[in-house]
């Protein structure tokens, strides 16, 4: 966990490494954690396939943890996903470098 690894180097606490969106939800309800980094392609359920983050699913995570900014972070670098995610409420969005 690379990421990981880097924000605990720059002093933030990772409570968790998630790899769907319902456990995402979950942990924002749960936590409500000032940040939160999310990859636009996320598995909608634990054991399926990866998609793009949707509109609707987004607002639903601001929704669960209204507090927390939200950062997207992709290896697709395309203006109409930044347009949707930050449209969205989303606070940041950076491409990955790998």
């Amino acid at each position: 966990m690379a990421y990981e690894a880097m924000f605990s180097s720059m002093g933030y606490t990772v409570l968790k490494t998630i790899d769907n969106y319902l456990e995402a939800k979950q942990i924002l309800k749960e936590y409500q954690p000032d940040i939160c980094t999310l990859d636009l392609r996320i598995r909608p359920t634990p054991g399926t396939s990866a998609s793009l983050l949707t509109y609707p699913q987004i607002c639903s995570l601001l929704t669960a943890s209204p507090k927390t900014a939200i950062c997207v972070m992709t290896e697709i670098d395309s203006t109409a996903n930044i347009e949707v995610v930050l449209s969205a409420g989303v606070k940041g969005f950076f491409t990955k470098t790998f």
